[in-house]
Protein backbone atom coordinates (compact mmCIF):
# COMPACT_ATOMS: atom_id res chain seq x y z
CA UNK A 1 0.00 0.00 0.00
CA UNK A 2 1.40 3.36 -0.83
CA UNK A 3 2.05 5.90 1.75
CA UNK A 4 -1.13 8.60 -0.02
CA UNK A 5 -3.35 6.12 0.79
CA UNK A 6 -2.14 5.05 4.15
CA UNK A 7 -2.29 8.16 5.45
CA UNK A 8 -5.19 8.81 3.70
CA UNK A 9 -6.87 5.46 5.84
CA UNK A 10 -5.23 6.93 9.09
CA UNK A 11 -7.36 10.02 8.78
CA UNK A 12 -10.32 8.51 7.09
CA UNK A 13 -11.97 7.16 10.30
CA UNK A 14 -11.44 9.68 12.78
CA UNK A 15 -13.04 12.22 10.10
CA UNK A 16 -16.01 9.51 10.17
CA UNK A 17 -15.97 9.99 14.03
CA UNK A 18 -16.28 13.36 14.49
CA UNK A 19 -13.11 15.34 13.83
CA UNK A 20 -13.08 18.62 11.20
CA UNK A 21 -11.20 20.42 8.58
CA UNK A 22 -9.81 23.07 11.17
CA UNK A 23 -9.80 20.95 14.13
CA UNK A 24 -6.06 20.80 15.56
CA UNK A 25 -4.02 17.27 15.67
CA UNK A 26 -0.63 17.14 17.90
CA UNK A 27 1.96 15.20 17.38
CA UNK A 28 4.38 14.28 20.70
CA UNK A 29 5.89 11.99 19.43
CA UNK A 30 9.69 11.66 17.93
CA UNK A 31 9.41 11.74 13.58
CA UNK A 32 8.78 8.48 12.44
CA UNK A 33 6.63 6.93 9.44
CA UNK A 34 3.45 7.12 11.27
CA UNK A 35 4.57 10.66 12.26
CA UNK A 36 4.65 11.43 8.17
CA UNK A 37 1.66 9.54 7.54
CA UNK A 38 -0.83 10.96 10.19
CA UNK A 39 0.67 14.53 9.28
CA UNK A 40 0.01 14.23 5.51
CA UNK A 41 -3.45 13.18 6.34
CA UNK A 42 -4.31 15.98 8.96
CA UNK A 43 -3.28 18.01 6.09
CA UNK A 44 -5.06 16.73 3.41
CA UNK A 45 -8.37 16.96 5.50
CA UNK A 46 -7.03 20.33 6.07
CA UNK A 47 -6.20 20.16 10.09
CA UNK A 48 -3.47 22.17 11.61
CA UNK A 49 -0.45 19.91 12.87
CA UNK A 50 0.88 21.10 16.49
CA UNK A 51 4.09 19.56 16.85
CA UNK A 52 5.15 19.23 20.68
CA UNK A 53 8.67 18.63 20.95
CA UNK A 54 8.76 15.03 22.69
CA UNK A 55 11.22 16.32 25.60
CA UNK A 56 9.18 19.07 26.75
CA UNK A 57 8.14 19.30 30.41
CA UNK A 58 4.77 18.68 31.80
CA UNK A 59 3.86 22.44 32.09
CA UNK A 60 5.01 22.88 28.67
CA UNK A 61 3.06 20.11 27.08
CA UNK A 62 -0.58 20.79 29.29
CA UNK A 63 0.20 24.81 28.08
CA UNK A 64 0.50 23.71 24.12
CA UNK A 65 -1.77 21.17 24.08
CA UNK A 66 -4.80 23.99 25.83
CA UNK A 67 -3.73 26.74 23.97
CA UNK A 68 -4.30 25.20 21.06
CA UNK A 69 -7.22 22.91 21.55
CA UNK A 70 -6.00 19.90 20.31
CA UNK A 71 -8.77 17.26 18.92
CA UNK A 72 -6.65 14.58 18.67
CA UNK A 73 -2.89 13.49 19.62
CA UNK A 74 0.17 11.11 18.21
CA UNK A 75 2.29 10.02 20.75
CA UNK A 76 4.26 6.89 21.24
CA UNK A 77 4.10 3.91 24.06
CA UNK A 78 7.40 5.59 25.96
CA UNK A 79 5.29 8.82 25.86
CA UNK A 80 1.91 7.61 27.01
CA UNK A 81 3.28 7.68 31.42
CA UNK A 82 3.65 11.37 30.85
CA UNK A 83 1.01 11.81 29.01
CA UNK A 84 -1.14 9.64 31.61
CA UNK A 85 0.31 12.17 34.10
CA UNK A 86 -1.30 15.08 32.04
CA UNK A 87 -3.88 14.10 30.15
CA UNK A 88 -6.78 15.17 32.84
CA UNK A 89 -5.84 19.05 32.44
CA UNK A 90 -6.23 18.86 28.56
CA UNK A 91 -10.17 19.19 27.50
CA UNK A 92 -10.49 19.13 24.09
CA UNK A 93 -8.60 15.78 23.23
CA UNK A 94 -11.62 13.33 21.23
CA UNK A 95 -8.73 11.04 20.61
CA UNK A 96 -5.25 9.40 21.86
CA UNK A 97 -3.32 7.36 19.10
CA UNK A 98 -0.30 5.65 19.83
CA UNK A 99 2.63 3.99 17.86
CA UNK A 100 4.14 1.23 20.10
CA UNK A 101 7.54 -0.53 20.59
CA UNK A 102 8.21 -2.77 17.77
CA UNK A 103 9.45 -5.38 19.80
CA UNK A 104 6.54 -5.93 21.80
CA UNK A 105 3.03 -8.00 20.70
CA UNK A 106 0.87 -5.09 20.14
CA UNK A 107 -1.83 -6.37 21.83
CA UNK A 108 -0.14 -6.77 25.32
CA UNK A 109 1.03 -2.91 25.03
CA UNK A 110 -3.00 -2.11 23.66
CA UNK A 111 -4.52 -3.13 26.74
CA UNK A 112 -1.98 -1.78 29.28
CA UNK A 113 -2.60 1.50 28.15
CA UNK A 114 -5.96 1.40 26.97
CA UNK A 115 -7.47 0.56 29.91
CA UNK A 116 -5.73 3.11 31.95
CA UNK A 117 -6.66 5.93 29.48
CA UNK A 118 -10.01 5.43 29.31
CA UNK A 119 -9.85 4.87 33.16
CA UNK A 120 -8.66 8.49 33.87
CA UNK A 121 -9.42 9.92 30.51
CA UNK A 122 -12.81 10.31 28.15
CA UNK A 123 -11.27 9.82 24.94
CA UNK A 124 -10.63 7.03 22.16
CA UNK A 125 -7.63 5.33 22.60
CA UNK A 126 -6.18 3.41 19.55
CA UNK A 127 -2.29 2.13 18.15
CA UNK A 128 -1.46 3.46 14.43
CA UNK A 129 -2.06 -0.19 13.48
CA UNK A 130 -5.86 -0.07 15.01
CA UNK A 131 -6.90 3.08 13.22
CA UNK A 132 -5.22 2.17 10.16
CA UNK A 133 -7.23 -0.95 10.08
CA UNK A 134 -10.38 0.89 10.62
CA UNK A 135 -10.16 3.15 8.09
CA UNK A 136 -9.29 0.60 5.50
CA UNK A 137 -12.64 -0.76 6.51
CA UNK A 138 -14.71 2.71 6.45
CA UNK A 139 -17.10 3.21 3.82
CA UNK A 140 -18.05 5.79 1.89
CA UNK A 141 -16.42 9.00 0.07
CA UNK A 142 -14.43 11.41 2.71
CA UNK A 143 -13.60 14.58 1.81
CA UNK A 144 -12.09 17.83 3.64
CA UNK A 145 -14.99 19.53 4.61
CA UNK A 146 -13.74 22.94 3.89
CA UNK A 147 -10.27 22.67 1.77
CA UNK A 148 -7.27 24.02 2.13
CA UNK A 149 -6.66 27.54 1.29
CA UNK A 150 -3.34 29.75 1.17
CA UNK A 151 -4.64 31.72 4.66
CA UNK A 152 -4.82 28.73 6.39
CA UNK A 153 -3.08 27.75 9.43
CA UNK A 154 -1.22 24.66 8.70
CA UNK A 155 1.76 24.03 11.33
CA UNK A 156 1.92 25.12 14.95
CA UNK A 157 5.65 24.04 15.95
CA UNK A 158 6.70 23.70 19.83
CA UNK A 159 10.57 23.28 20.07
CA UNK A 160 13.00 21.94 21.92
CA UNK A 161 13.41 25.44 23.28
CA UNK A 162 10.09 25.71 24.72
CA UNK A 163 9.90 26.01 28.49
CA UNK A 164 7.97 26.86 30.97
CA UNK A 165 4.13 27.97 29.60
CA UNK A 166 5.35 28.81 25.58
Amino acid sequence: MFVHDKAFFLLLLLLLKGLNSGDKFAMFDNTSQEWFMIAQGALRFNMTLVTVYATLGEDALISALNETEVSAILTNEASLSKFMRVCNEVKTLKYIIYTTDREQPEEEVGKKYSKLLLEKFNAKVLTVPELEELGQQATGKVTAKQAPTRNDLALIMYTSGTTGKP
